[in-house]
């Protein structure tokens, strides 16, 4: 049973950037001059706009999860950034009353897609779209959260992970149990490699948006894609199985546009899992547009299955290669469940309601 939505509505709001990208500095050079930064106590009062800028791994929890404890749902919390900074302040707010907002400013903005498909899914442009610009005619902020904002609960993906780290490399060095939450999608195998990678790239050399993503597939396309798990998905039984690509989707994209689960709903309660036979690299070539499209030429190399659980383990001495949110994790096991309206989630009135909800 899903948590009942309180009552009240949100009278102020905590915006938490990540600043790495050129996107994300323009918005915090736009919302600088009509916001003010956040104290050390985290006090924001009704009809007030905060601006926090984060530093590292972290901070966006650490912020968001402070202040939904002091405003419960009285405040609205934007995360501006990437699908990292939104899943990240997701799981700060796993069970939390306080609603949040995706800014998309970052380099995937995979799960803007899914929630703004048809609209735009630049944060700017939502942010005008609620009503509240920085160029524009300014109103009070709490007449635009009461009139401008929708509301409703969705699922997160909690994770228990067994022998696992979070990492930027691909070597294993101090294994250790890992419980998360994920928002979007969380990968398996050879595309989670080819994350990793991208994430290298991009903290070494900066975004280049999705093309960050096509980089690391052409720098790994001659890379091993065979990988071997014991995989229990719904209601199939324990099983061995070979395979190159998995997803498990609360949304629909990954990967700078890829869309193992175009179909997937954000509130149904469960979780559309995929896992591919072993590819070629003449599978990936051929079929990688009708992959970005969810295609059913592309999807037919995948065992779909929908359902509440998701669980693998490694079958040899190579461990799970995983990404949660866009962040890499390697695993020797990792147990996954659907935590049912999870969270709360906020978008502009004027979008109406979007389609990855089970009711559109």
């Amino acid at each position: 049973m899903r948590p009942a939505m309180p009552d009240s509505h949100p009278d102020r709001a905590l915006v938490i950037v990540n600043p790495r990208s050129l996107r994300a500095r323009r918005l915090i050079r736009l919302l600088a001059p009509y916001s003010l930064p956040l104290d050390r106590t985290v006090t924001i009062a009704p009809g007030q706009l905060r601006l926090a800028e984060t530093e590292g791994t972290g901070d966006a929890s650490r912020l968001a999860r402070e202040a939904s404890e002091r405003y419960g749902p009285e405040l609205l919390i934007m995360a501006a950034g990437g699908d990292g900074s939104s899943g990240e302040v997701a799981g700060a707010l796993a069970g939390s009353p306080s609603p949040m907002l995706v800014l998309p400013v970052g380099s995937g903005n995979d799960f803007g897609r899914t929630i703004y498909r048809g609209r735009s899914g630049d944060g700017l442009d939502v942010l005008d779209a609620l009503g509240w610009s920085p160029q524009g005619p300014k109103r009070p902020l709490t007449e635009i959260l009461r009139e401008n904002l929708s509301v409703r609960p969705i699922d997160l993906l909690k994770l228990e992970c067994r022998e696992a780290e979070w990492t930027d490399s691909e070597v294993l060095a101090r294994p250790q149990d890992v419980t998360a939450h994920c928002l979007n999608v969380i990968s398996i195998g050879f595309d989670s490699r080819v994350a990793m990678f991208a994430n290298r790239f991009t903290r070494r050399f900066g975004s280049l948006g999705p093309l960050t993503y096509v980089l690391g597939v052409v720098r790994l396309l001659f890379s091993n894609k065979r990988f071997r798990m014991h995989l229990n998905a719904g209601d199939a039984g324990q099983e061995t199985v070979e395979y190159s690509l998995g997803a498990i989707c609360n949304a629909s994209y990954y990967g700078g546009g890829f869309q193992p689960a175009p179909l997937a709903k954000i509130d149904d309660g469960l979780l559309d899992s995929r896992v591919s036979r072993v590819v070629s690299v003449f599978d990936i070539l051929r079929l990688a547009g009708t992959y970005k499209e969810g295609d059913d030429r592309a999807l037919s190399l995948f065992r779909q299955n929908r359902s509440a659980a998701f669980m693998a383990a490694a079958a040899d001495a190579e461990p799970l290669y995983l990404t949660i949110d866009g962040e890499g994790l390697l695993a020797r096991e990792v147990d996954i469940r659907v935590e049912p309206g999870a969270l709360r989630l906020a978008w502009p009135r004027s979008y109406g309601l979007p389609a990855c909800f089970s009711e559109a």
